[in-house]
């Protein structure tokens, strides 16, 4: 009997131990989304990339000093597209490794 007098009196004097909120729920369609414009837009930077580097290698700095004909700035806009889509590729891969779905049903 001692001993119940004694557990009832620890649990007496113990804080209370808060309530846990449930895990928050992703929004899966959000996420979605948002995977979605990432990848649009990765391909949007991808052929501007494209145009760039063609417009790059059409014959112009054979006419002009590279300085004036423009490759350098191109070929700069094209790395800093890249560096871009990098960036957006990897947040699409975050995005995707941290997005699980619950199984489905039957």
């Amino acid at each position: 009997m001692h001993a119940l007098l004694l557990v009832a009196m620890m649990l007496l004097q113990s804080p209370p131990v808060p309530e846990q909120a449930p895990p928050h729920e992703k929004d899966h369609e959000a996420i979605h989304r948002e995977m979605e414009q990432l990848i649009m837009q990765v391909e949007v930077h991808q052929h501007a990339i494209d145009r760039m580097l063609n417009q790059a290698s059409t014959g112009r700095a054979a006419v002009k000093p590279v300085a004036e004909s423009g490759i350098g700035d191109l070929l700069q806009k094209a790395h800093q597209q890249g560096v871009e889509n990098e960036r957006d590729i990897q947040h699409i891969f975050e995005l995707a490794a941290d997005h699980v779905h619950q199984a489905g049903g039957t």
